[in-house]
């Protein structure tokens, strides 16, 4: 096997990729309901699948990629390394989540709490009020940054306007949900709330 130099990069290998991109491919068609090749996929004729098949394949990828940090650094700086690595790719998923979101929410024109809420309960990522509470601070983020947008582009005076009362109003509010929410709720009644709110806001974007 080639040797790799120090600092250098490990090569790609194509026939990792083309697996890998095989093996995606295999778990989509397995995916699909009422699909007919789902009988032809390998783990009709085996005793593992598509998604063992890009386990491999990622597995042999991440000896190719950490391998040389292994054999210069020692087993305890190569497995920092992993971590590290691990950690990176772990908050670049939850930031791409957020952007998607958030472009998403811009894009209809309503608060992304509306779209995050149910996600995060569905997913079970959350109990009703820690949904809530990562919704409030989601819609505060995406709301000030559309505000800063449009102050910045039509020149928002602040002072000659009613924004300030509807900003004062807007955290009053919320201090008393937050509040209420928090301290006199439940979580079946806070659920039961939530429900309610999801609803109406369904029925308005599909009849209002």
């Amino acid at each position: 096997m080639k040797q790799i130099g120090e600092g250098a990069r490990a090569p790609r290998d194509p026939r990792l990729d083309f697996f890998r991109g095989l093996g995606m491919f295999i778990i989509l068609v397995a995916h699909i309901p009422w699909n007919p090749w789902t009988n032809w996929i390998p783990a009709r004729f085996g005793f593992s699948d598509a998604a063992d098949l890009f386990v491999f394949c990622s597995g042999m990828a991440s000896a190719l990629a950490f391998a040389a940090v292994f054999d210069r650094n020692g087993l305890l700086i190569g497995a920092l390394r992993i971590l590290h690595r691990v950690w990176q790719v772990y908050w670049a998923h939850i930031g791409g989540f957020f952007v998607v979101l958030g472009l998403v929410s811009g894009m209809i024109g309503i608060g992304g709490g509306i779209l995050l809420s149910p996600l995060l309960l569905l997913f079970g990522w959350s109990t009703a009020k820690e949904s809530a509470a990562v919704s409030a601070a989601f819609i505060f983020v995406n709301s000030a940054a559309g505000l800063v947008s449009l102050a910045l582009s039509k020149g928002l005076d602040f002072y000659t306007s009613d924004h300030l009362f509807w900003i004062a109003a807007a955290l009053m509010g919320g201090s008393l949900g937050a509040y209420v929410g928090a301290q006199r709720f439940s979580q079946l009644r806070l659920r039961q709330v939530l429900g309610v709110v999801l609803l109406l806001a369904s029925f308005k974007l599909f009849f209002a």
